[in-house]
């Protein structure tokens, strides 16, 4: 009897261990998947891949602080610009527009601040998109205070033929500030 307990007590450590190391194999294809990493042929050692892994989130935190204040630059901006004009009863605020165009691997984010007066639409700039060969992927837009925040993520329609960048740019410029 007493056999028999430690032979099911042994399989169920195996069990056990087996488990931990599939579940030890999964985090590490998370972890792979996650850093972007492309497996080749060879396996990384992993200290190599958890060294590799801090480096990674080292780097993410610096770019989510230049994020953080690339976007309290833009607000602090936008701030800035307003001039008050006062009407019979009512202040009102006028806000200059900022257009940013940014390349982000093969997609491009184009941030895009008015004001609430803003006399072009949305659909106007989805179309200069479109003519310039993009395929928008997602458009979203915020509003608060006295602004409204674009942000439009888009591709090229023709990977092989891109798109220019600074033409978009140039476009939507010229869109946003003749219609203001």
């Amino acid at each position: 009897m007493r056999k028999s307990a430690k032979s099911s007590s042994k399989v169920e450590r195996n069990v056990k261990e087996r488990n931990r190391r599939m579940q030890m194999k999964d985090l590490l294809s998370m972890l792979y998947s996650s850093m972007q990493i492309k497996p080749s042929g060879e396996k990384l050692p992993l200290l190599a891949l958890l060294e590799q892994a801090a480096s990674y989130l080292k780097q993410l935190k610096v770019r989510v602080e230049k994020l953080k204040e690339m976007k309290e630059q833009l607000l602090k901006e936008s701030e800035g610009m307003p001039t008050t004009t006062t009407t019979k009863d009512e202040a009102e605020i006028k806000i200059v527009p900022a257009v940013e165009v940014k390349e982000m691997g093969s997609t491009v984010e184009v941030n895009l601040i008015t004001g609430l007066d803003k006399s072009f639409m949305l659909h106007q700039i989805l179309i200069v998109l479109q003519e310039e060969g993009a395929e928008v992927m997602t458009a979203t837009y915020s509003t608060t205070d006295h602004r409204i925040f674009y942000t439009i993520h888009f591709q090229a329609l023709w990977s092989r033929l891109g798109i220019e960048v600074s033409r978009v740019q140039q476009r939507l410029r010229q869109l946003v500030f003749s219609a203001s």
